[in-house]
């Protein structure tokens, strides 16, 4: 498989997302979310990690966190047109799953149709739920993922010893993003040149170094001002999340999700001074 590019939106927090796509990633892609892609019809080609099968309805594929993956539509008419259901499901949520299963996996192609029949039932009743609540989502991921364990014995995941730098960067980015975080640091940190850092990120993520931890950064601001718990005003969120000044906040904001830059509506001065170093 060729190089794989890292899909930073898939991993948004507490995401869980079904939907019925007939548009196949045919680039290689991955992200840490756990994904499940269940044929409904047509042929797909689905590459994940280094295998590669043709899939039929009644059959699954699944990417487990990190694990490169592509589908590609075999159908060579518009009447053949293949159509699945994609599945994903953040960190966030599959933590759980890592914590009670810690080094296990299902197999990447899960092809026994009359296992999958009860399963193909399940989701197409969720996707047909006509308001898919967070605690619906969940309760339906809980319930699949049960059913898929008691069909398929989940096995010890074979990772490669060295995953490579791009993922290692990528991973550590991820934990540390809030940190006062420089190309400097990861070169320090993994013994490699700025020059060939910056080099492998702009490769992976599409973004340079300094674009992608301001997106991490504002994906999170957006999480917290959606969030109704959350007591803290919207300057204290930009301070948090590692924003300088509202203009920063509103230009990243035009940049990644295309809104002109809004009065603010949750507290007003200057940025207090938060100490983001962990």
């Amino acid at each position: 498989m060729k190089t794989a590019l890292y899909t930073s939106e898939a991993d948004l927090r507490n995401a869980i997302y079904l939907k019925k796509d007939p548009r196949f990633t045919t680039e290689p892609q991955f992200h840490e979310a756990m994904e499940f892609l269940f044929i409904l019809k047509g042929a797909i080609k689905a590459s994940i990690g280094e295998e590669t099968r043709i899939l039929h309805p009644g059959e699954i594929a699944f990417a487990s966190s990190y694990r490169p993956h592509c589908y590609v539509d075999l159908a060579q008419k518009a009447s053949e047109q293949a159509e699945a259901y994609v599945l994903v499901m953040s960190f966030d949520y599959t933590q759980g799953f890592y914590k009670y299963y810690p080094g296990l996996t299902f197999d990447a192609f899960l092809t026994d149709r009359e296992k999958n029949q009860t399963i193909f039932e399940l989701v197409h009743r969720w996707h047909e739920e006509s308001q898919r609540t967070h605690l619906l989502n969940v309760g339906y991921c809980d319930l699949m993922l049960s059913r898929l364990i008691a069909v398929y014995p989940l096995k010890k995941e074979e990772r490669p010893k060295d995953e490579g730098l791009m993922l290692k960067l990528i991973r550590y980015i991820n934990q540390h993003y809030l940190e006062s975080l420089s190309l400097q640091d990861l070169a320090h940190e993994f013994g490699y040149t700025v020059e060939y850092i910056s080099k492998i990120l702009s490769e992976s993520t599409k973004r340079n170094f300094r674009e992608y931890v301001n997106f991490l950064r504002y994906r999170k601001a957006e999480e917290l001002l959606a969030d109704p718990a959350n007591q803290m005003t919207k300057l204290e969120i930009m301070s948090v999340c590692g924003f300088s000044s509202p203009v920063t906040f509103y230009r990243y904001q035009k940049k990644f999700a295309g809104v002109d830059t809004p009065p603010l509506r949750k507290g007003k001065g200057k940025l207090p001074a938060y100490h983001r170093k962990r």
